[in-house]
């Protein structure tokens, strides 16, 4: 089993004179990308960085970002992508639990990287990728220029670390996604397989790259020596860059393709090469895939993913979606497809027994790409690994033809465009008001989002309080995507399950059966 740098060593070898990545007005063949990629490693162990180090990144896509990814490999170090929309103290949770020795940051971030080092009480090295920093700040380009290129990768072994992505429990406490090399590995050969990736493939990074619904896809196009465009999601410039790119592929949450179809008249651009958009991550509502699919044609490609299985389980082709077909293709259509090549998964009880087809029980997965564990966190490794089956929280069942049908989350995460919104986190925030009583977060069907973040409060007796105001409240603590989009107050208690615990699928009904769906 090779290690991940290996996947740019042999695009420098094989592809010298390709073009590797494409940023605005930069263009970098491989020979020119692995040249800087080289000098950027030397220039982080020069630092005094040693092999395993975390290494966190708060930044938007660029080419710069694309280089680290592969910098870390080279280096032996741990990458940890930071969500940049996180609250300064959710990102200090993140910086003391990986304890990183370095953050490399854009444009724009140094106050929340401040304030969240502070809040993590640690001083790593700080570099920015844009501009000429003063002192104690480190810049990008001239550590680059300082450094003499590493030509040979440090050593890694097969069961190293080399990603570390954070999601947040259901206690809230976030939890690092440990992926390494033989995860990463197996990981890209399942990308190239499903999606059919070969050397004129041109793939697009509209989605952020601290998510690994589009960095799973960094590896796999080195190893065959494609294309990455990179690029911050804006519609228009979105569009225009596909055209002028011959963008082949893309993933993202439904939510911004739905954006790319609101622009109308697809046909001023030459998207003719496009072959894959790649949607997943979020409940969607099938009228909105049936909206994308209208303005861009055949081209959606459904995946369940996760990153504790370092991308996706299932994969639904876009031979697949029919919304005009008999009523066993419509259903398939609803599906979330096969399992990938190196997944097994199975549906099982309660005790972890496999059920039969056609029976709901939660989803778990095994195979070689199913993450190490969580980071410096044994409980939660133990409770989702056993006997090596991941258990993914979430309940479906298999059709007659192996089709895996997701139904509902034992969990109550909520997926608002792509993000993960944990209940517990908001409910901690707005139960900190003085006129809040009892208050349950739940999701609720959006056409926009997939789900928007939706509070139920019963205020106090006697208390006064607005929604204006709590919202308010929660903005002082959380990322923008974790406040509450709708606010409900009730006057009566909140409905409990026998043992006592609020009954949020209760809460949730009325909402999802209005929109033909349930979650």
């Amino acid at each position: 089993m090779f290690p991940i740098s290996r996947a740019l060593e042999r695009a420098r070898q094989h592809f010298a004179h390709r073009t590797a990545v494409v940023d605005g007005d930069t263009r970098m063949t491989y020979a020119q990308l692995a040249e800087r990629v080289h000098r950027l490693a030397a220039a982080l162990l020069g630092l005094g960085l040693s092999t395993g180090d975390r290494v966190a990144v708060v930044d938007k896509n660029s080419a710069r970002y694309l280089e680290i990814y592969f910098a870390c490999a080279h280096a032996g170090l741990v990458i940890v992508p930071v969500n940049f929309r996180l609250a300064p103290g959710e990102v200090a949770q993140v910086l003391a639990d990986a304890k990183v020795s370095l953050v490399l940051m854009g444009d724009g971030f140094a106050d929340l990287v401040d304030a969240a080092t502070a809040g993590a009480g640690l001083d790593p090295i700080r570099i920015m990728t844009e501009g000429s920093p003063a002192l104690p700040l480190l810049g990008y380009e001239e550590l680059l220029g300082k450094a003499p290129p590493l030509s040979d990768p440090v050593e890694t072994a097969p069961d190293d670390v080399m990603m570390i992505y954070y999601t947040s429990g259901t206690t809230g406490v976030p939890k690092g996604v440990c992926l390494t090399n033989a995860t990463s590995h197996f990981g890209s050969l399942d990308g190239i397989i499903s999606l059919r990736i070969g050397p004129d493939d041109v793939w697009l990074h509209a989605a952020p790259l601290f998510h690994m619904a589009t960095a799973m896809l960094i590896w796999p196009l080195a190893m065959v020596g494609g294309c990455q465009v990179v690029s911050h999601f804006e519609p228009p410039r979105t569009l225009e860059l596909m055209a002028r790119e011959r963008v082949t592929m893309s993933a993202a949450p439904m939510t911004l393709f739905a954006m790319l179809a609101d622009q109308g008249g697809l046909d001023r651009y030459d998207l003719s090469a496009l072959r894959h958009l790649v949607y997943g991550g979020a409940p969607t509502p099938g009228g909105q895939v049936e909206y994308v699919q209208r303005a861009f044609g055949s081209k959606l490609s459904h995946v369940y993913a996760m990153t504790e299985c370092n991308g996706f389980a299932t994969f639904l082709d876009a031979a697949d979606h029919k919304f005009d077909g008999s009523e066993s293709e419509r259903k398939r259509t609803a599906s979330a497809g096969l399992p990938a090549h190196f997944v097994d998964l199975r549906i099982v009880d309660d005790a972890g027994a496999a059920l039969p087809d056609g029976t709901i029980g939660e989803i778990a997965v095994t195979g070689p790409k199913v993450m190490r564990g969580y980071w410096n966190n044994p409980a939660e490794t133990a409770r989702a690994l056993r006997d090596g089956w991941y258990y993914s929280g979430d309940l479906g069942y298999r059709d007659e033809d192996g089709y895996v049908h997701i139904v509902d989350r034992k969990k109550d995460m909520i997926i608002s465009g792509g993000e993960n919104v944990y209940p517990i986190d908001v409910e901690t925030v707005i139960s900190k008001h003085e006129a809040v009583g009892e208050v349950a977060v739940i999701g609720i069907p959006d056409e926009k989002w997939g789900e928007a973040v939706a509070a139920i409060v019963v205020p106090r007796a006697g208390a006064a309080v607005d929604a204006e105001a709590l919202i308010a409240h929660c903005r002082k603590t959380l990322g923008g995507y974790k406040v509450p989009k709708r606010i409900i107050f009730r006057d009566d208690p909140l409905p409990k399950t026998g043992p006592g615990k609020i009954a949020k699928r209760q809460l949730r009904a009325p909402y999802w059966e209005k929109s033909g769906r349930t979650i």
